[in-house]
């Protein structure tokens, strides 16, 4: 019997999953430059809870992306400020430019936006 709780097998379920993403994905169809900001250290159970579903949601459709943790980095807090104009967590941008949460990445899937956007290459 696990003492274990949910969220606890959860991290550690990503923390494998990381790895092996680390360790596999290095190559992908998509061509795009993404970057998630997110902070390990929100109270808000919401930016937790979309945090997470984004990870799963880039890792399934097999994008590599960059993470930042804008808790313990300032310039990429400011960086992602520059790019949104906003604060919330977690943020995603594709090739520079902001895209929005969880909700946007979602609404992007559905309208079968994404998957263009995914495809462009970043402009140089």
């Amino acid at each position: 019997v696990s003492t274990q709780s949910t969220g606890e097998l959860l991290i550690c379920f990503l923390s494998l999953e990381k790895k092996k993403t680390d360790q596999t994905m290095t190559t992908s169809k998509w061509s795009a430059q993404v970057i998630l900001y997110s902070s390990s250290t929100s109270i808000s159970t919401k930016s937790k809870k979309d945090t997470e579903e984004i990870r799963i949601f880039l890792l399934n459709k097999k994008v590599i992306f960059e993470e930042y943790d804008v808790a313990f980095d300032s310039e990429k807090k400011k960086e992602m400020y520059d790019r949104s104009g906003k604060k919330d967590i977690p943020q995603v941008v594709i090739n520079g430019s902001y895209v929005g949460g969880w909700a946007e990445l979602q609404g992007l899937e559905e309208q079968e936006e994404l998957d263009k956007l995914l495809l462009k290459e970043i402009a140089a």
